[in-house]
């Protein structure tokens, strides 16, 4: 997975620090610390097949012994601005990938990032013929275990305003002033309307 994740991007600054015996790598059980922290500009990621890529991303990862963290400071995805962002594999071997960011953006893309992602079919006909805009501010949470992607875990907790929808039971836009929802993978939970 790590091998294709990173496609493009830049490094302008790196620190390594390696002490230890070659033959304990990656010390897991201690003995020893490897450690790469690095400035990362530009970068793109493509962190699953069907999922849109984060693209133009900057911040600091930092690779210490069997996994790696990093911070984002702003990135793009499918036309929203991401922001706020913690990444995380804290270790390759187990290969689960936590991602903690706040997007913001225009309501239709982020319809569009869910509906062309491999969840989005599995959220039903309906919910794939929904179309929207407006203002939305979005806290995003991913547990995505590689070896096990049906046990993942994909939630948004989300407030919009000014918006529109098109939805497939009405025959006219549905005019929201603001509301809050939460998207747990399959489950949406709409907790304020007006």
């Amino acid at each position: 997975w790590l091998d294709r994740a990173f496609l493009d991007g830049r490094v302008p600054e790196a620190r390594l620090t390696y002490a230890g015996e070659v033959r304990r790598f990656p010390f897991r059980d201690g003995g020893g610390e490897f450690k790469v922290t690095a400035r990362l500009e530009g970068l793109r990621v493509h962190y699953q097949d069907g999922w849109t890529d984060l693209e133009d991303a900057h911040g600091t990862a930092t690779f210490l012994n069997q996994g790696f963290t990093a911070t984002l400071e702003r990135a793009r995805l499918n036309g929203l601005a991401a922001s706020e962002g913690e990444v995380g594999l804290p270790d390759y071997r187990d290969a689960v990938l936590s991602v903690r960011a706040r997007t913001r953006g225009d309501v239709r893309d982020a319809l569009t990032f869910v509906q062309r992602a491999p969840i989005g079919p599995k959220l039903g006909g309906w919910f794939m013929r929904v179309q929207g805009r407006g203002a939305l501010d979005a806290r995003v949470t991913l547990e995505l275990p590689f070896r096990r992607m049906p046990d993942r875990l994909v939630e948004v907790d989300a407030r919009i305003e000014r918006a529109s929808a098109r939805l497939p039971s009405l025959d006219d836009d549905a005019r929201i002033a603001a509301a809050a929802f939460r998207l747990r993978n399959r489950d949406v939970d709409v907790s304020a309307v007006s």
